[in-house]
């Protein structure tokens, strides 16, 4: 064969070179086509194990005679072929027949590619295994090994005949025992559990085995059967290795000895731990995500549904095997079903994915409006088929709070428009007044309409911020209620007052009906005037000015208890059916144009009512037919009036009191400052809070009246600072401000502020926090 290698190319290496190289290979070597045609073969082939093979040449492979079990075994290379043309190498044991009798060949089958990496060839490898099956055939059977045969030329070999040859060669452990005790062992099952050579006979099978499987495996050992089983084998330094186990019986000579073979497995256990786990948790996930996954197979019928999907299907039963088409149409109005069938039919013929991220459409089983971001792919089922898996996304929760903010977001857009006009309604009026009074010089018959005027519209100014701040805090949980025993009649009579209705005025008529005796709830008076006040003014809106409203206060006994039962009542425009619920809702009018308010009074009111145990209610009997408003409250026990703490006179002078007001406003420093200098006190003005720290310490005052929200020093630093400089009990601290919710007030209160006003305060008010101290000086 050397003989045809050319030598014009030294060191080149030459296709015949080659070609005697693979001769000299004691393997199978040949070339395929991609479709599996068999092009070339080496010489040892043609000699051993596949002779066969040889007339083959230019055929495709599994068309070769010879092979065992032709039909399944054609089909595996015909697939082994496909694979590896695929680009996948194959692996495959086949029975072939040899000169010799039956023959084993381990045949391997691989991709060859050209630079480019394009496919154009198949190599075809194979050695033969028939030396080793014949002695694994001989040790089961309990036989000594024969002599064996070589592939190239048919000889004996002395040299690989014997039992101990074969199992020094083998990649598996193997063990001769007796009685439970080891007489013998290869090498490799020593290297597998680290022991020196020569150590493991005499061993126990038993101090080997983990002792959790000790039982079982004994078991099997001394019944002298066949057995396969996998089981856990302690290693000399106590760790420990999976092992699959097959033990044989020697069943020729009767001495009960048993051949065991050990592959170690642990590698393999542990990926299929890993695989198991992984799919466990991937189940885990799906099962247990926001999301839900769905398949439908071949055939269009629902094969597989996840819990977070099994709510859509809730009203299908049965569900799983169901035509799906079926259920779409059974949970989906059309033209939403329709579409959707279409769309998982086009994926499942085509594979073409499809992807909405929201649809909305409404149910067919409850006439619900959901919305849904769901996707399309297609995929190979358990079965090997094709099939739809489609997973969604429920957006209809989303879409709740979507139009929620919406309406959220309409609903301030229309107070913010209310809140403008409601505003302007006082704010020209009062500055109308300004001009007028201007022009009008101090004319008292002039200038005393137009003051009570400007005190009316000031008075609505304060309540609509008062309202809007109230809410707030009800909103937040901020407000705090102080109760005491209230007689309703006072609270109706601070109603009255405080609410400036004029009731009578244009015609309308006011008639009130009291009980002879106090009726004592347990409630805060100012709180609980503010609610009368509330649905006085609400009547008066809404009824014409030749109009009637009746207020009534009495006793009525329930089941339960006695409440005290305030009724407001009006002949005016009435409330629409299907209103009378939504009527205390935030910002809810019955007629928005109608103007006068911001929508928060009834509101308000209801929430009052509800923090004092009671509850309010409306009635009506359509448009034009009036309504009333019911409040219900719970009577005192065993409450009784105390002694009420009047207010100062209202034109009572206050005594020589010296006080510093400091507001970084001139117009409200200045003002305060006349109203005060008006009613006796001696006063002085600071614009800052430097200027205030300044005038403190020259002016020494009894009383400062300090705003919290100005430049460079706050009020509240300021206030630290004068606690700092004077420490004794001579100055009163005031905080005059618009911030007035329970922190705001905790927070005065730990800057050493004694009290704590609202803006604008009223002369009462100012009157009775400045009477609290006797005159320092004095």
């Amino acid at each position: 064969m050397t003989d045809d290698i050319p030598t014009e190319r030294p060191g080149a290496l030459t296709a015949a070179l080659l070609r005697a190289l693979l001769d000299e290979v004691p393997a199978l070597v040949g070339i395929l086509a991609p479709d599996g045609t068999l092009i070339e073969l080496n010489r040892p082939a043609l000699a051993c194990a596949a002779p066969a093979l040889g007339a083959a040449l230019g055929k495709p492979l599994w068309e070769a005679a010879g092979w065992d079990d032709a039909p399944q075994t054609r089909a595996r290379l015909r697939e082994a072929v496909s694979l590896a043309a695929g680009g996948a190498p194959q692996r495959l044991e086949l029975a072939v027949q040899t000169p010799g009798g039956t023959g084993w060949l381990d045949l391997r089958i691989g991709p060859l590619c050209d630079t480019a990496g394009r496919l154009t060839h198949l190599s075809l490898t194979g050695l033969d295994l028939t030396e080793r099956r014949t002695a694994e055939a001989r040790l089961s059977a309990g036989a000594p090994p024969q002599p064996e045969r070589t592939c190239a030329d048919d000889e004996p070999s002395a040299s690989r005949g014997r039992l101990a040859d074969f199992a020094a060669a083998t990649f598996e452990g193997i063990v001769i025992s007796e009685a439970g005790r080891i007489l013998d062992c290869n090498p490799q099952l020593e290297r597998m559990l680290d022991y020196p050579p020569g150590s493991l006979a005499g061993r126990l099978i038993e101090d080997l085995v983990a002792p959790e499987h000790r039982e079982r495996v004994m078991e099997a050992v001394q019944l002298l059967h066949t057995s396969h089983l996998e089981h856990e084998v302690l290693r000399r330094d106590g760790s420990r290795i999976v092992v699959e186990v097959r033990g044989l019986p020697d069943t020729t000579g009767g001495t009960g000895r048993r051949f065991t073979v050990l592959r170690d497995i642990t590698e393999r256990k542990r990926a299929e731990e890993a695989l198991r786990a992984a799919h466990d948790t991937f189940y885990h996930l799906v099962q247990n995500s926001p999301f839900g996954v769905y398949t439908v197979d071949a055939d269009f019928r629902l094969a597989q549904v996840s819990h977070g999907a099994q709510q859509v299907f809730a009203n299908v039963r049965p569900l799983l095997g169901r035509d799906f088409a079926q259920v779409l149409r059974c949970l989906w109005s059309e033209p939403f079903a329709t579409d959707a069938i279409a769309r998982f039919r086009h994926t499942l013929a085509t594979g073409e994915p499809y992807h909405s991220p929201g649809t909305v459409a409404r149910r067919r089983d409850n006439e619900a409006l959901e919305s849904y971001d769901w996707k399309t792919e297609r995929i190979t089922l358990p079965d090997g088929r094709p099939g739809v898996v489609c997973h969604f996304y429920d957006l209809s929760e989303r879409l709740h709070y979507e139009e929620a903010l919406r309406d959220a977001d309409r609903r301030k857009d229309e107070l913010l428009a209310t809140l403008a006009h409601e505003l302007r309604n006082p704010l020209a009026p009062i500055r109308t007044g300004l001009e007028v009074l201007q022009l009008a010089g101090a004319d008292p018959a002039t200038a005393a309409p137009v003051i009570a005027m400007m005190k009316r519209q000031l008075h609505h100014l304060v309540r609509l911020v008062d309202d809007l701040l109230d809410i707030a805090r009800i909103t937040h949980g901020k407000i705090a209620l102080r109760k005491e025993p209230v007689d309703l009649a006072e609270t109706v009579a601070a109603a009255l007052e405080s609410a400036g209705l004029g009731a009578a005025d244009g015609g309308r008529r006011l008639t009130t009906s009291l009980p002879d005796t106090p009726l004592l709830v347990e409630g805060d008076p100012v709180r609980l005037a503010q609610v009368i006040g509330n649905l006085l003014s609400n009547a008066v809106k809404f009824t014409r000015e030749d109009g009637e409203i009746r207020l009534c206060v009495a006793r009525e006994s329930g089941p339960d208890a006695d409440w005290a039962r305030i009724s407001v009542r009006d002949d005016g425009e009435g409330i629409a059916p299907g209103l009378t619920e939504r009527i205390f809702d935030m910002f809810s009018q019955a007629n928005p144009h109608r103007g006068g308010g911001l929508g928060i009074g009834l509101a308000l009111a209801h929430r009052l009512v509800e923090l004092h145990g009671g509850r309010i209610e409306a009635h009506s009997a359509g448009p034009g037919q009036g309504s009333e408003f019911i409040v219900r409250l719970p009577l005192a026990g065993a409450a009784h009036l105390g002694p009420s703490a009047a207010l100062p006179a209202g034109g009572a002078a206050l005594r020589a009191r010296r006080v510093l007001v400091v507001d970084d406003s001139r117009d409200n420093a200045d003002s305060t400052a006349v109203l005060l200098s008006a009613l006796g006190a001696a006063v002085c003005v600071a614009y800052d809070g430097a200027a205030a720290l300044a005038a403190a310490a020259a002016e020494r005052p009894d009383t400062v009246l300090l705003d919290l929200g100005m430049p460079g020093l706050d009020g509240y630093e300021v206030a630290r600072r004068l606690r700092a400089q004077f420490p004794g009990p001579q100055l009163q601290l005031v905080a005059l401000t618009g911030w007035g919710d329970a922190d705001d007030r905790r927070r005065v209160l730990a800057a050493g502020f004694d009290q704590h006003l609202i803006k604008p305060a009223s002369i009462e008010s100012l009157k009775a926090i400045l009477d609290t101290r006797p005159n320092a000086s004095g």
